[in-house]
């Protein structure tokens, strides 16, 4: 079992473990056991898939958007920024 993290992760062969990355592509001669996290995940026939599957969130939605601030006072206003 290993961690692999890449933009671009195509298996041919048998790998374990936790693949993080932009694209996953298992070929047919492919076999993953473990979990893949991806925005773009190709399983072709005859490839093979055990585990679980996750959806990688884009980058912006990591982000924290800058919320608009209702309150009057000022030291109030920096707490809320600071969270």
């Amino acid at each position: 079992m290993g961690e692999f993290n890449a933009n671009t992760i195509i298996v041919s062969g048998q790998l374990n473990g936790t693949l993080t990355a932009e694209i996953v592509e298992i070929l047919a001669s492919g076999k993953v056991t473990g979990k893949v996290i991806a925005k773009d995940f190709t399983i072709e026939k005859g490839g093979v898939f055990e585990g679980e599957s996750q959806v990688k969130p884009d980058k912006v939605l990591l982000e924290s958007k800058p919320s608009k601030l209702k309150s009057s006072s000022a030291t109030e206003q920096k707490k809320l920024k600071a969270i």
